[in-house]
């Protein structure tokens, strides 16, 4: 029931991420963890009938088939150049804490498992929202998002001076400057249209 729950999820949760937005998706991925975490959980403690442990198999079975393809879907979005490394680092820390788990679970009592699982999961899910608020966006509908706001927030900012400008003198306007008239026109009055200039000197008799 498991295998077969991982399956059918890793195929169609790349498609639904993308309807629904990735951050949602891997929150969904961690209520399942969670659910799935405690009724196991009580269905181990309390003898409870097997079918109780077959609905806990298939959210585990989600939560895996989530976390198998979200991860890597992160990792490559908000490490496009250098996702090769974000990766390595990944299979590593999993590597790691499943090796430390292996050796230390026979020592661990079932309360301790289900403790330590929920408390993980609270954890990797705060880190996930505070990568997707403060530094990254997780997809891209999230990121177009982000840019648009910024741009209808950064657009009143940058037109306030020019509303200022405008505000201040409404009805200044600009005339071109005339050409300055000649001297002489300027400084001799107009003459009738019914005056004759005439060349008057003064002669001299004989």
């Amino acid at each position: 029931v498991r295998g077969a729950i991982y399956v059918l999820t890793s195929l169609v949760i790349g498609r639904l991420s993308d309807l629904t937005g990735r951050l949602f998706m891997c929150t969904l991925m961690h209520v399942a963890g969670l659910i799935g975490s405690l009724i196991g959980f009580l269905a181990v403690r309390n003898s409870v009938s097997i079918a109780m442990l077959y609905i806990a198999f298939v959210f585990f079975g989600f939560f895996e088939g989530c976390l198998g393809t979200q991860v890597f879907a992160i990792i490559g979005f908000v490490y496009p150049t250098r996702s090769d490394v974000g990766v390595a680092a990944y299979s590593f820390i999993r590597a790691l804490i499943a090796g430390i788990f292996y050796l230390i679970a026979t020592y661990l009592s079932i309360d301790a498992h289900f403790i330590i699982f929920e408390v993980m999961c609270f954890v990797a899910l705060l880190c996930l929202y505070v990568l997707h608020y403060c530094v990254h966006p997780l997809d891209v509908k999230a990121q177009k998002k982000r840019a648009e706001a910024a741009a209808q927030k950064a657009a009143p900012t940058a037109q306030k001076p020019l509303l200022l400008a405008t505000s201040a003198a409404p009805s200044a306007t600009i005339t071109p400057a005339k050409s300055p008239e000649p001297l002489e026109r300027s400084m001799s009055p107009p003459l009738p249209a019914h005056v004759e200039l005439r060349d008057v000197r003064p002669t001299t008799e004989a």
